[in-house]
Parts: structure tokens; sequence; C-alpha cells
């Protein structure tokens, strides 16, 4: 019987909106802090210990451009510098579409290795459990497929829980094999301390369903 890997992220604590979001010329600008006791790319671990990600979104309309980078606390150093291009779209308040693009400049082992991944997802908002799908095209390594859920549970105007499961396809990104990757569950709750200010702490388990994956640190 193949071993399955089960993983337990826990204590994770996202800052939403540290810098005040602005106004310019009808550009949104935020930022997001969050720690991370691992650090899970598409369902395989990129950390042995906590990570803190960081990143600047920019928002106009229907697109949005994010920089983002993760810190990892065991090598005191960035390890990652990610730059995100999305378009996204509602339709008739039923259906979000989204296109995008992100450039993935990663530390592997003692080189920089770069990465392209075009994408495209699609979300039905107004059925129960907002059902979603994302295909992911990454540039000389594979493909990846995600299905989702997702339910809010808000129990104030401050205060809302949210709940989500992931199930991932992955055919040779970033691995040898093919098959579904992992299952992933996530609980949110967001408690709004002020107009610019959130405090988000969530906890995530993350269960391999391929043997190769076992190994990966």
């Amino acid at each position: 019987m193949r071993r399955i890997k089960n993983l337990l992220c826990l204590g994770m604590i996202g800052l939403a909106s540290l810098l005040p979001t602005k106004s310019i010329a009808e550009v949104n600008i935020s930022s997001d802090i969050n720690f991370l006791s691992r650090y899970m790319f598409f369902g395989i671990p990129f950390s042995k210990e906590s990570v803190n990600q960081s990143m600047i979104n920019l928002n106009k309309g229907d697109f949005t451009g994010i920089l983002w980078e993760n810190y990892d606390a065991e090598q005191k150093k960035v390890n990652e510098i990610d730059v995100f291009a999305d378009y996204t779209k509602s339709v008739k308040n039923k259906l979000k579409v989204s296109l995008g693009v992100i450039y993935f400049r990663a530390k592997v082992g003692n080189n920089w290795e770069d990465c392209i991944d075009w994408y495209a997802g699609a979300c039905a908002t107004d059925i129960p459990l907002s059902p979603s799908i994302t295909c992911h095209k990454f540039t000389g390594s594979g493909s990846y497929v995600e299905s989702g859920i997702l339910r809010d549970f808000p129990f104030s105007k401050k205060i809302t829980a949210t709940a989500s499961g992931k199930l991932g396809y992955n055919d040779k990104a970033f691995r040898e094999k093919t098959g579904f990757s992992h299952l992933e569950t996530n609980l949110k709750i967001s408690v709004k301390l002020s107009k610019k200010l959130s405090v988000i702490p969530n906890i995530n388990y993350s269960r391999a369903l391929a043997d190769d994956l076992d190994n990966i640190t």
C-alpha cells in the first residue's frame, strides 16, 4: 500500500491591507502580509519551516497586477519573486471568468529558475458552494488543473468565516508523474479591525494523493 503524506499547516495568519488603500485615477492599491507554517506550491511542499509572504496589489476595474515575494525563515532570505497579471470578469453576477499570466522566479538549490504560468478559470457564484475550476499551463513544465468549492459564514459585519476545499490534478508540472496530486481544505476567519486593516487567522490541511510527493521537501 502506498504511503500517503499528511501535512497540517497551523497558525497561518494573514494581515490584509497593511498599506492604506488609495484611489488614484480609479487605481486601487493595497498590500498583504501572510505568515505561514509551511509553503505549498500547487500541492508540493516548497519549504521546511515557516515563511513570510508579502504582496502589493494594483487594481483597476477588471484588471489586477500583483508583485509577490516569499521569505523563507530557515534560509533567512527571499527565495521566490512572482509577478501576476489578471483579468477577471463577472458575467451577469452568475459567473466569474479569469484569464491571466504569472511570472515565477524561484531559487531551487543554488540556482534561480524562471517559469511562466498561463491560466484560465471560471467560478459559478450564484449556486451553493461556488464551484470553480482553474487550468494552468507552465512553460516547459507540464500543466495543472484545480477544482474547488467555497462557502462564507458571516457572523457579523466585521467577522466572516470561510471554508474551502481544493482538488489538484498535476500533469508533470514540477514532477515526473501525472495524476491527482493533493486534496486541500482550509478554514479562515476574517476579522475587520478597521476600514483599512483586517486580521485573518486560518488553518490549512493538505493531503498528498501521489507517492512521488512523499519525499519532496
